[in-house]
């Protein structure tokens, strides 16, 4: 069997609205056991008439100039030599080419023997010349050397070349192989175990493929990636009929249920985990793996070489469940997935508690503490408690149940607001003692021997969790001594020789109220923006100054699951385009694309930055809706054309289009995986027109690369996979 390489990435030029969870029950299957539950999902489609089909062929195949669609007379390269116009050209009679079009079951309709639902399904029953129809009449499809009959368009009737049968066959032009290999791989698998009385043919047995035609198919499949022109009428389909092609949304399944992929990777395990971190490992099950593809849910977030067992993820948000998933592929496609869900530690979301101030007024008490909420959401910490622990041997010394061992005071903490925690003085006595002390913080008393202790250096923890009141129980949120409840949190003003920030050994000289003076943001955020172009999602933001600046990270929710975390979708650890300058006070811009993502459906994004020590600040959430690529095409737009072969070895050929009537200035680069430049293929100043390239990869190793078509503000990109 003809073995072939599908990478996922590949596929990201193009845009699909598969519904949310249509694919689930089909997640970590191969094999008839993928196709079974492929089949239970397209099972009972909405059947229409036959006549119907005339008017539904107005919607799943017209041209963009309102022509019909027909495979058999088109010329992707060219002019088609005719062309037919809806309803006036129906078929009728017809004794030569350009007659008239009628209703093409690419499928036979004797292979079944026009029973029902298969006589109407509009996903193998396509418009075509009447002349070539009849031309190839019920023969299985094939590839033919010496042809006996040629149609206009290049299609050939004739025997049959391809290994294992010599038979008469019908070969479509190279432009629709592929689109016609998946109509019969949907065949195939939407009629599975329906197919009891089929007559068959010399192609098939019942539903399904003889071997020489499943390698052919294959080959096509592989050969003839899918094209926008099968995912709009995949969609227009799913319309009518209410179920849809798996082998157009996933070109993948095709190796996973035919095809030899590699043993799946077991036993996912996470280790290490932290607020913003963790490791992630697992059984190399395979001998034949050409690597690795890891993926936060359905996102890909690395490709990792063969025989790798473990991976760090770093850029993630505190109090955060994370499904991850692991796979591995080969020549014949990836195999299922391995799922791990584990959560980071520390608080969830936008929640961030700070221990923002401490005042120790004497060797053996505290005066005051001060907690400040930089979450964007109120915050209710009476199941939270406050604990001194010795820094000597790490020892709780004295925990402090807010909910339950104050005596007064509110247990909310608004967002960017401040809570304070006094030892046993009512509000009026202890803002008598600080003029500066700001009426908009709560204050809470507690008792009057709060935080007593012997002189020797402490530290101080905030945890949220229920329990009882004499552990060290819970969640750490914040830990004044050395961060431990993660790298993002800070303690802004301290005392006593365990701290070093303002300290005070004695006398109650430290002011609660200051934090927002006490440390300036590691980026000032001047811009934060996106919009929906050609398809896609474009983030844009700009920086006034940066100060110690590792990079930034962008995550993504859909809008219409409001209860779901935000999921990591771009790091700067693993995406040059997101690194930071460090420290610098010019202004910089940076922008990011989101291809994964479906027309009409609306997603919400944030962005944070992360400074050299880890500490994560996170900026608003924005939202928006992506529109299809025609809705804001202009006319000085350029567009990348989808790269051809891809994957390819060891070379490629990009095309590209500039629109509108000016001369401009374009250039097409290479990057690798890192963000690094590898070669140019195209600079200069250009006239509108199309243009084509050929990269020559030969010099370079196998792997992803990124092409970088930019004109103007104008810039596009698209992955090509070389595999050598």
């Amino acid at each position: 069997m003809l073995r072939f390489l599908i990478i996922l990435l590949s596929y990201s030029i193009l845009w699909a609205s598969i519904p949310a969870g249509y694919y689930d029950a089909a997640d970590g299957k191969t094999g008839i056991a993928l196709q079974q539950a492929l089949h239970d999902i397209i099972d009972n489609h909405t059947v229409i008439s036959y006549s119907s089909l005339w008017t539904y062929f107005q919607t799943t195949d017209d041209k963009a100039n309102g022509k019909v669609w027909d495979i058999y007379s088109d010329n992707p390269s060219g002019s088609p030599p005719y062309e037919f116009t809806f309803v006036d050209d129906q078929c009728g009679s017809y004794a030569n080419e350009g007659d008239c079009y009628n209703r093409e079951h690419s499928w036979p309709k004797s292979w079944f023997d026009s029973a029902t639902p298969m006589y109407t399904d509009l996903f193998h029953i396509i418009p075509t010349d009447g002349k070539v129809n009849g031309m190839r009449s019920n023969y299985p499809y094939g590839e033919v050397s010496n042809p006996t009959w040629t149609s206009q368009n290049g299609s050939k009737l004739g025997p049959n070349t391809s290994s294992g049968y010599s038979g008469t066959v019908f070969e479509p032009i190279d432009a629709y192989k592929g689109d016609l290999a998946r109509n019969y791989f949907y065949m195939s698998t939407r009629y599975y175990g329906e197919d009891s009385g089929w007559t068959g043919s010399d192609m098939t047995n019942g539903s399904q493929l003889e071997s020489w035609a499943l390698d052919l198919l294959m080959s096509w499949h592989d050969d003839d990636a899918v094209s926008q022109k099968e995912l709009d009428r995949n969609e227009a389909v799913y319309g009518i009929q209410g179920n849809r092609n798996p082998f157009i949304d996933h070109p993948e399944y095709v190796a996973q249920i035919w095809g030899s992929v590699p043993n799946a990777p077991t036993n996912l395990a996470s280790s290490n985990v932290g607020e913003t971190s963790l490791t992630l490992s697992w059984t190399d099950n395979a001998s034949d793996e050409n690597g690795y593809y890891v993926y936060n849910n359905t996102s890909p977030i690395d490709t990792l070489p063969a025989s790798t067992i473990t991976t760090n993820i770093s850029g993630l948000s505190a109090g955060t469940s994370y499904t991850f998933k692991v796979s591995c592929y080969n020549d014949a496609g990836e195999s299922s997935k391995a799922s791990h869900t584990v959560s980071t530690t520390g608080l969830s979301g936008s929640v961030e508690i700070y221990i923002s101030e401490v005042s120790e007024g004497t060797a053996t008490a505290t005066e005051f503490l001060e907690l400040y909420n930089a979450g964007s959401s109120a915050v209710d910490i009476s199941n939270y408690k406050i604990i001194r622990v010795t820094a000597s041997n790490n020892a709780s010394e004295f925990v402090f149940d807010i909910g339950s061992d104050g005596t007064a005071g509110d247990l909310n903490i608004p967002a960017k607001g401040l809570w304070v925690l006094s030892r046993g003085a009512d509000r009026s006595t202890f803002e008598s003692g600080f003029s500066s002390f700001p009426t908009a913080a709560k204050f809470y008393q507690g008792t009057s021997d709060l935080y007593y202790a012997s002189g020797t250096a402490r530290r101080w923890r905030l945890r949220g969790s229920d329990g009882t009141v004499d552990t060290d129980d819970g969640t750490l949120i914040d830990d004044t001594d050395d961060a431990a409840g993660g790298s993002d949190k800070r303690t802004v003003q301290s005392s006593g020789n365990t701290f070093t920030t303002s300290s005070s050994s004695s006398g109650a000289n430290s002011t609660p109220g200051e934090l927002d003076n006490d440390q300036s943001l590691p980026v000032e955020l001047s811009a934060w923006s996106t919009e929906s172009l050609r398809g896609q999602v474009v983030l844009n933001w700009t920086t006034e100054s940066e100060l110690e600046n590792q990079g930034f990270i962008v995550e993504r929710r859909n809008a219409k699951a409001e209860d779901r975390a935000m999921l990591q979708i771009a790091s700067f650890a693993t995406n040059a385009a997101l690194i930071g300058h460090g420290s610098t006070t010019a202004r910089n811009t940076y922008s990011f694309t989101d291809q994964h993502v479906a027309v009409g459906q609306t997603y919400t994004y944030q962005l944070s930055d992360v400074d050299y020590s880890g500490k994560l600040t996170k900026y608003a959430e924005i939202s928006v809706t992506v529109k299809a690529a025609a809705e804001d095409l202009k006319p000085t737009d350029l567009v990348l054309q989808a790269a051809y072969p891809n994957p390819f070895n060891p070379e490629v050929t990009v095309a590209f289009t500039l629109m509108g009537e000016a001369l401009r200035t374009a250039s097409l680069q290479v990057f690798d995986m890192n963000g690094r430049f590898v070669t140019s293929l195209y600079a200069g100043i250009t006239k509108p027109g199309t243009y084509t390239v050929t990269w020559d990869g030969g010099t370079v190793t196998s792997g992803i690369y990124f092409i970088r078509l930019s004109s103007g503000n104008d810039v596009q990109f698209q992955r090509v996979t070389l595999l050598k």
